[in-house]
């Protein structure tokens, strides 16, 4: 019995050690095309709702921005899971990996609990409290960027790490 033991934990070690390096490639695209995504939200989107409140506040009525980051995040975070389990006993990837899932928890936290609610009390603010939420939304969006681009970063670098 202790013998099968073995032989099953070496083969799934064995496993492992093919699937660290395209595990970190994968979640580094990941990252990169919600990178893109948000770059794109925020000269495209945020600015064609931003306008001319409250008449612009029409544009994102027809667009549904969280589609994109619901499907994107929930493969980000299996693929960020993936990769720090994967890499788990390497100390400088497993470091890297662990700012940058911290960095995308937080950002997902940030969307839930922040964005959400604020998007969501624009429609039944008062166009005076409207340039308020405005400037609370941009700047909150320039935090989510910032917490990608490390995330990002985090993830190339557990790639050099070894």
């Amino acid at each position: 019995m202790n013998g099968r033991n073995t032989t099953f934990f070496s083969a799934a070690s064995s496993a492992l050690l093919h699937v660290r390096e395209p595990l970190l490639w994968a979640n580094l695209l990941l990252i990169s095309v919600m990178l893109g995504g948000a770059v794109y939200e925020m000269i495209v989107i945020d600015s064609a709702w931003t306008a001319s409140l409250p008449e612009s506040l029409g544009a994102i009525a027809r667009i549904d921005p969280g589609r994109f980051w619901r499907a994107v995040g929930q493969w980000m975070s299996l693929g960020a899971m993936g990769a720090l389990m994967a890499n788990w006993k390497t100390v400088q990837r497993r470091r890297w990996l662990l700012i940058s899932l911290i960095c995308m928890t937080i950002n997902f936290l940030t969307a839930t609990l922040y964005f959400v609610p604020l998007l969501k009390s624009i429609h039944s603010s008062e166009v005076e409290a409207m340039s308020s939420i405005v400037s609370r939304w941009t700047a909150g969006a320039w935090l989510r960027l910032t917490l990608m681009l490390i995330a990002f970063i985090a993830t190339a670098r557990s790639i050099r790490a070894s």
